[in-house]
C-alpha cells in the first residue's frame, strides 16, 4: 500500500510512521463531493470552479502518491508546478468572464459596477485601507499563479505531524469561507466596502464541504495518527483555499490567515536558497561547511528538532527541540487561529 517515510534526523517516534498509509486524501474527496453536490446550486458557476479545482488537484495529488507507492518516487516538482499554472490559468480566465467583481460605494449607497475589462476585472483589495485597490491588469494570471502556489505548497508542506494539516488550514480556510460569503451578500458588501461578488456566497457551501470533510478525517489523522491525507488530501485542501480566495478578492485577508502555511513554505524556500548559496561557497574556499538557516523544514520539523550530528551542514537557527509532536501541533493550531482572528478584524478596522 501507499505508506508513509521517514528522515533518519527525525526523533526515533517518527519510525513507527512509515507503516502509516497516506490515502486519507481519498476519503476527504469523497465526502467533499459528496457534500458539494448536495448542497451547491448548479445554477451558477461559483461553486461549480472551486469543486473543479479541488477535484482537479486532488487527482494531481493522488496519481503522485501512486507513483510514490509503484516507483518511491512522485512526480516531478516542474510537473507539479505546470498543473498548479494550468490551474490558476484557468481560474484566470473564468474570472474575466464568468464571474465579474463589483464595487460598493459607501458614499452614494448604490452600487458602482466595474467594467469587465482587462484591467477592473484584475484588482483586489488592499488591507486596513477602504479606498485603494491593486490592480495588476496584465500581471494578473501572474498574481493568481503566485496565490494559489504559495497555498497549495504551504498546505502540502504542512502535512508532516499528525493533525498538524487540518489543524492549520481549517482557520484560513473559515476565514475564506466568511469572507466569500461577506463578499457575494451586497449590503454586507455595501457596509464593509468590499467587492461584492454576485453568488460568491456559493464558494462558501463548498468550502464549508471541505471543512466538514477534513474535519472527520481528523478524527482519524489526531495523534497517535491511523492514517495521512498525502498529496491526494493537501492538493485538494490547498485548492480549495486558495480558489475562495481568488474568486472573492480577498487573497491579502486569506494570506493573512495563512500565516502559518506561508511560514511552512517561506521556510523551506530560504533553506533551499540558503544551501544552494553556501554550498557554492564551501566549493570556492569561503566556508568550510555548509550552512542552513533551520536545522530541517518544513518550520515544523525545525521546531521539534532531533539529531543534528547525522546533519551534512550547521544550522544558523537553533532549534528549540520542543520533541513531543502534540506540543509542535497543538501550538501551531493556536498560532493559526491567531492569524485568522486578526484576518477577520481586518474586514471591519479599515
Amino acid at each position: 500500500g501507499i505508506v508513509a517515510g521517514r528522515d533518519s534526523r527525525l526523533p526515533d517516534g517518527n519510525v513507527k510512521k512509515e507503516k502509516i498509509p497516506i490515502t486519507g486524501g481519498i476519503a476527504i474527496l469523497i465526502g467533499f463531493s459528496v457534500a458539494s453536490v448536495l448542497a451547491t446550486r448548479f445554477d451558477t458557476t461559483t461553486g461549480i470552479i472551486v469543486m473543479f479545482s479541488t477535484l482537479f488537484m486532488g487527482i494531481v495529488g493522488f496519481i503522485d502518491d501512486l507513483f510514490k507507492s509503484k516507483k518511491r518516487k512522485g512526480l516531478s516538482i516542474k510537473a507539479k508546478v505546470v498543473v498548479q499554472l494550468l490551474v490558476s490559468l484557468i481560474l484566470t480566465f473564468w474570472l474575466f468572464y464568468y464571474h465579474p467583481a463589483y464595487t460598493a460605494t459607501a458614499l452614494s449607497g448604490k452600487l458602482a459596477t466595474m467594467d469587465i475589462s482587462y484591467f477592473s476585472a484584475s484588482c483586489t483589495q488592499v488591507l486596513f485601507i477602504k479606498t485603494i485597490s491593486v490592480c495588476f491588469d496584465k500581471l494578473y494570471p501572474l498574481w493568481i499563479f503566485a496565490i494559489f502556489f504559495v497555498i497549495v505548497n504551504g498546505v502540502n508542506f504542512s502535512d508532516g505531524l499528525d493533525g498538524l494539516a487540518v489543524g492549520v488550514v481549517t482557520p484560513p480556510l473559515g476565514v475564506a469561507i466568511v469572507g466569500s460569503y461577506l463578499a457575494g451578500h451586497y449590503l454586507i458588501a455595501d457596509y464593509l466596502n468590499i467587492f461584492y461578488v454576485p453568488f460568491c456566497g456559493e464558494a462558501a457551501v463548498v468550502g464549508s464541504a471541505m471543512i466538514g470533510a477534513s474535519l472527520a478525517f481528523l478524527w482519524f489523522n489526531a495523534h497517535p495518527a491511523k492514517v495521512f491525507m498525502g498529496d491526494t488530501g493537501s492538493q485538494a485542501l490547498g485548492a480549495t483555499l486558495a480558489s475562495i480566495a481568488i474568486l472573492a478578492r480577498q487573497e491579502m485577508v486569506v494570506l493573512l490567515a495563512s500565516g502559518v502555511l506561508l511560514i511552512e513554505f517561506f521556510s523551506v524556500v530560504i533553506q533551499v536558497l540558503t544551501r544552494r548559496i553556501t554550498r557554492v561557497l564551501v566549493r570556492r574556499g569561503v566556508l568550510s561547511q555548509e550552512l542552513g538557516l533551520f536545522f530541517m523544514t518544513p518550520f515544523h520539523h525545525h521546531l521539534i528538532g532531533g539529531d543534528a550530528k547525522s546533519s551534512n551542514y550547521r544550522s544558523l537557527l537553533k532549534s528549540p527541540n520542543w520533541k513531543e509532536e502534540n506540543h509542535v501541533v497543538i501550538r501551531l493550531w493556536i498560532v493559526s487561529i491567531i492569524f485568522a482572528i486578526l484576518s477577520l478584524v481586518t474586514f471591519k478596522v479599515r
